[in-house]
């Protein structure tokens, strides 16, 4: 199953991940692959961060904190920023572009990595694995000398875009800078919450300080993994 919610929005974000959280009961040993989007640090609410928040922390018991062999459950976080002159329907659209590059069928499918996955489209003759393309992206992505298998690559004859090229290298990547999302979270949600700002809103439909607070703490562990690595 795929989950696709923004966790910017001010109730969809809530909803989703109930669902997230009520299929995961449901099919313990399902497989779940959540993307969530984060197209801006901003917005109208004055409760975004709370928001986002618990919506983090929501998806890391539902997803990953549940992962056993027989269940997998992977976040991906699209971090959109389109000109200001583009409409809400071409921002969808590169959302799902991005998906399809990622997921539609390939004809080479292995997986040993769990770092940095690259999926060459239009690879007809084999040229992505007979040129040095790889190489020289192993050495850019840095990859922790630890790592016995930092990278998987997929490819596929098949060309998924608009882009006038016929070859197309699309790249998912487990990488630190995710910790600056967190950051741009969790800093005003702690300032919001020392001020005990907008508190009685959550209150009044159950949610307590202690659940704000194991939210904090479940972000910030995720912040520290990523930031001592």
């Amino acid at each position: 199953m795929m989950s696709l919610r923004n966790v910017c929005a001010v109730i969809v974000p809530g909803l989703s991940f109930k669902l997230c959280e009520e299929i995961r009961d449901t099919f313990p040993a399902g497989h779940i692959l959540t993307v969530s989007v984060a197209p801006h640090q901003s917005e109208e609410s004055p409760v975004q961060h709370y928001n986002t928040l618990l919506s983090l922390a929501s998806l890391q018991r539902s997803s990953l904190s549940q992962n056993t062999s027989s269940s997998l459950s992977l976040s991906l976080s699209l971090s959109v920023v389109p000109p200001a002159a583009e409409s809400l329907s071409v921002m969808n659209t590169h959302i799902a572009s991005c998906m399809a590059r990622l997921l539609l069928p390939v004809h080479s499918l292995t997986t040993v990595s769990l770092a940095v996955l690259a999926v060459a489209r239009g690879n007809k003759g084999g040229y992505f694995l007979m040129s040095n393309a790889l190489q020289k992206f192993k050495k850019g992505q840095r990859c922790v000398s630890w790592n016995p298998f930092p990278l998987d690559h997929w490819t596929g004859e098949q060309y998924v875009g608009d882009a006038p090229s016929s070859r197309l290298l699309s790249v998912c990547s487990n990488h630190s800078s995710v910790s600056c999302l967190f950051g741009h979270v969790v800093q005003p949600a702690v300032e919001m919450l020392q001020a005990r700002a907008y508190l009685h809103w959550y209150q009044h439909y159950g949610v307590k300080e202690q659940d704000f607070q194991q939210a904090l703490d479940a972000c910030s562990a995720v912040m520290q993994e990523y930031d001592t690595q």
